[in-house]
């Protein structure tokens, strides 16, 4: 990361990870700023693609939910949130937590998925993602019957 002065921060293509732009984060909420959700880049993984092993996607879920939490938080205190930029990251770390959980659901991990929902639900109750525990219980229900079938 290079200073030119105080008020401009520019980063090289090696130092833009997940982690590196934090700082210039936890600098740019000590005034007015804008949060954009969209994904802008993807760290290339081991392998012949990006997110190209199940458990580099895990690792990229938990510390997407870290990240949007520490924002969220305020870096612990260290930095005074607007009341919508607080309630707006609270929002962005239930949707982490909801992509964990829809993750953990469709790679057979149910209850894993439930304690992710329900975490997601804790951040920021959502009526859409209510329906969520009847399709996993919906997915147990079908796998014991094929269970069951080849017994």
């Amino acid at each position: 990361m290079n200073l030119a002065d105080d008020s401009e921060l520019k980063f090289t293509s090696r130092e833009v990870t997940a982690w590196g732009g934090l700082a210039l984060l936890k600098r740019l909420l000590d005034g007015p700023t804008l949060f954009n959700q969209t994904p802008l880049y993807r760290q290339r993984a081991a392998g012949p693609g990006f997110f190209s092993q199940a458990e580099t996607t895990l690792k990229h879920l938990h510390s997407s939910i870290e990240i949007r939490e520490r924002l969220g938080t305020g870096f612990n205190g260290d930095v005074t949130l607007h009341p919508h930029l607080r309630a707006a990251f609270r929002r962005a770390s239930a949707l982490a937590y909801f992509n964990l959980a829809y993750y953990l659901q469709a790679h057979g991990q149910p209850r894993a998925a439930l304690h992710a929902w329900l975490d997601s639900q804790r951040c920021s109750p959502n009526l859409r993602r209510c329906k969520f525990p009847l399709r996993v219980a919906m997915g147990v229900f079908k796998h014991q019957a094929a269970a069951h079938k080849s017994s």
